[in-house]
């Protein structure tokens, strides 16, 4: 039994389930007829939300002010956010200087995070070794992958490890409290005291072996996890050409080299190195603590100062990252890639990339949410400049890997570009004009105000949206601001930067400004073009080839029985039993025996049962109409899913494509339809 599903979200504070079969007559389809008056949706009244911000299991609100100290931290501020019904609370840790940032919101789910803020200084992929290897087992667990065993023994909704360009996050989240404290312990345990054993280094990093093994005659090669992680992601076109844009976009900056680590460059770091890395950045004073939900975090605290922060004194890491000074030119680069072995035109594979330095991030907020705004209405809907002149006119199938603006990093950059064209210098030469002069068409035209206003709507019902996994979503858009010490909070505060930029926008010509200041008279621009080049893949074999040759020329008869032994110990280690049970677990007397079930109501609309639940949802309605498809003719059926793709895209009757999709973006949110099938 086929049916069809529509989403979306026009703006009230209610989820709202119509169900409707299809009539038999296929002309009658999805007509009028066969649908509600919706405008009679709109009699239900939504109810307002208020929240108490009290922890989960206690009947009084935090009662805590700037200035108290709560096991060594201090209150350095808080503040209501009603946009995302929470209050947040930021502290600092008398002693080492340790920040930690807790957002209070009645969300079951709840998110715990330590940052670091790592930067590179070479290719050799340090931090993401690291990142890695203390994962590996710690002094109160020692014992081989807890990370790994753990998700077997926790209810966690998440559990992951992120490495950064700048920085490195063990994050994990979960809605039970027994399990909260017992994945706290685990990372705390991981991040301050892990074991950082040899063969760890020698697992996860790299290390030198044998094609035979055991024979140190046959062909040395390297092995490793991340070596082999980041061979594979240093043959994708994509990663390449990111890699190569932020290499060249940041030639005096730590963003020059790749945290991830070069293939190349992994070999040359040392067991020494790394564990000196460790000591300078994995210190306290170094350290940002995220905590999202119900849970007392106040607990969280007593538990962090306790067992790892109390005995601690200050360290200045000195990992502040300097700015990159602008070009005083732009610069043009020419690279290989390996060609798309699927690409639907092998002569059309290469990409072209103009990537322009903008603002500090930190410096002013506003301003890094105006060139996201910027960034969306230049390139993401059918009315955008970019999409008009560059996809919808046929010039190229896609923009380029990272176009728009980043601003996860210290300085945003924004990138226009085009991937799947040419390779001929003519063609490259006249996109990029079309580039320029559609910029500058938008620096002295402008936007329209009902685009304008789209995008300001749809910003803000993004932001209000509730998600399952908001408290780690809300940890990624802070993370650059905690990573630099910004202001985490303004990034929240979604209503009163959308109020500034309308300011902004009265005054006139707003956008148009940051085009000019930040795109058309900004010289530190760098121009990527990348061309698939057959021969590549190839050349990259010979070259480690020989590497490796060379290597075992200059290898001793007792450098290779170490590498032997190594390898051997290794294997051994690996094979050998660990008491998984030292790790934190959960009864049965830890997990509640009912759930929360969600209750819907339901009442007829012109004959159509509608179900309804009020739910504190920042005054976003979800609605979805289910229209069963069981009598569609037979020739329909095979083209539903490719309907279900192109029917939100399609425009209707009185509006185009391009004008529907600005109304979609005006007044909903997120017009989406799904074919699913029953048997």
């Amino acid at each position: 039994m086929p049916q069809i599903n529509l989403y979306f979200n026009p703006g009230m504070q209610r989820f709202l389930s119509l169900h409707k079969s299809i009539p038999k007559s296929p002309s009658s389809f999805l007509n009028k007829a066969a649908l509600p008056n919706t405008k009679s949706l709109y009699n239900f009244k939504a109810p307002s939300f208020s929240v108490e911000h009290k922890p989960r299991g206690e009947t009084s609100p935090y009662n805590l002010k700037n200035g108290d100290v709560l096991s060594g931290f201090k209150v350095v501020k808080t503040e209501e956010i009603p946009l995302y019904s929470m209050k947040a609370f930021l502290l600092e840790h008398e002693k080492t200087k340790a920040k930690y940032l807790h957002l209070h919101t009645p969300d079951s789910n709840n998110c715990f995070a330590v940052l670091l803020r790592t930067t590179p200084n070479n290719d050799k992929g340090t931090a993401h070794i690291l990142e890695h290897i203390v994962l590996c087992g710690s002094e109160k667990y020692p014992v081989r992958d807890p990370f790994f065993n753990m998700l077997k023994r926790s209810l966690n909704t998440y559990m992951n490890a992120w490495t950064g360009n700048d920085f490195t996050c063990y994050p994990f989240a979960t809605q039970n409290e027994k399990d909260f404290k017992n994945l706290l312990d685990v990372y705390l345990q991981a991040v301050y005291k892990p074991l950082i054993n040899h063969n760890d280094f020698l697992q996860e990093g790299w290390r030198y072996d044998f094609q035979k093994e055991g024979d140190a005659n046959s062909d040395v090669l390297v092995k490793g996890i991340v070596y082999n992680e980041m061979k594979g992601v240093m043959q994708s076109p994509d990663n390449l050409f990111l890699e190569t844009l932020q290499k060249n976009m940041y030639k005096d900056s730590p963003y020059h080299y790749c945290s991830g680590g070069l293939p190349s460059a992994i070999p040359k770091l040392s067991y020494d190195e790394l564990k000196q890395f460790y000591k300078r950045f994995y210190h306290p004073s170094n350290s940002h603590f995220y905590s999202y939900g119900d849970l007392d975090f106040r607990q969280h605290l007593k538990y962090i100062e306790e067992n790892y922060l109390k005995d601690i004194e200050h360290l200045d890491p000195k990992t502040e990252l300097p700015l990159q000074e602008k070009y005083k030119e732009p610069v043009t680069i020419y690279a290989k890639c390996p060609p798309d072995a699927v690409a639907i035109d092998p002569e059309r594979q290469t990409k072209l990339g103009i990537s322009f330095l903008c603002n500090n991030v930190m410096e002013d907020p506003i301003t890094s949410f105006s060139m996201q705004l910027l960034s969306y209405m230049l390139f993401e809907t059918p009315n955008s400049p970019f999409y008009k002149a560059l996809i919808e006119s046929g010039i190229a199938s896609g923009y380029c890997p990272g176009h728009g603006y980043d601003m996860s990093m210290k300085q945003g950059t924004l990138t226009v570009g085009v991937r799947n064209i040419g390779n001929s210098q003519e063609e490259i030469d006249e996109i990029e004009k079309i580039i320029i002069e559609t910029l500058e068409t938008v620096a002295k035209e402008g936007f329209s105000k009902d685009f304008i206003e789209s995008a300001l709507h749809q910003t803000e019902i993004t932001a209000k949206l509730p998600k399952s996994d908001s408290g780690l979503t809300l940890l990624q858009n802070l993370l650059s601001f905690m990573n630099h010490n910004g202001d985490p909070l303004s990034v929240l505060q979604i209503n009163e930067s959308l109020g500034e930029i309308r300011k902004r926008i009265a005054n006139g010509g707003y956008f148009e400004g940051l085009v000019k200041k930040y795109l058309l008279d900004n010289t530190h621009k760098v121009k990527l073009i990348m061309n698939p080049d057959g021969k590549i893949v190839q050349e990259e074999v010979t070259k480690e080839k020989e590497m490796f040759q060379n290597i075992q020329k200059e290898l001793s008869a007792d450098q290779k029985s170490k590498i032997v032994k190594q390898n051997k110990d290794l294997k051994e280690s690996q094979e050998s039993k660990h008491d998984i049970n030292i790790l934190p677990t959960l009864g049965l007397e830890d997990i509640p025996k009912s759930v929360n079930a969600t209750h819907f109501n339901i009442k007829e609309i012109r004959g159509i049962p509608v179900y309804y639940t009020d739910q504190p949802t920042n005054g976003i309605v979800t609605l979805r109409f289910k229209i069963n498809l069981q009598h569609s003719p037979l020739y329909f059926k095979p083209f539903l899913r490719l309907f279900t793709r192109f029917f939100p895209k399609l425009g209707t009757a009185n509006h185009k494509h391009d004008e529907f999709s600005q109304l979609l973006d005006l007044y909903t949110y997120n017009f989406e339809v799904e074919h699913i099938a029953y048997t």
